[in-house]
């Protein structure tokens, strides 16, 4: 897990878009594996807060939760 957000994947809500979550994020904190979107927990610190990934996807498909 990141020390400063953690990244929540529902894939029921993602559907069939969570393959384009993977491609869209710069900084490739997904990995689509085996038909499934994992997060890679090493790398969730990158994240630049961005939101590609949330105008990807359908509502509540990504949280992104700040820890601090």
């Amino acid at each position: 897990m990141g020390m400063f957000i953690k990244i929540h994947v529902d894939e029921a809500k993602l559907g069939e878009k969570a393959a384009a979550v993977a491609q869209v994020c710069p900084v490739k904190i997904f990995e689509w594996k085996e038909g499934r979107l994992a997060v890679l927990e090493a790398e969730e610190d990158e994240c630049t807060l961005c939101e590609l990934c949330l105008e990807r996807c359908p509502a509540g498909g990504i949280r992104i939760e700040k820890l601090y």
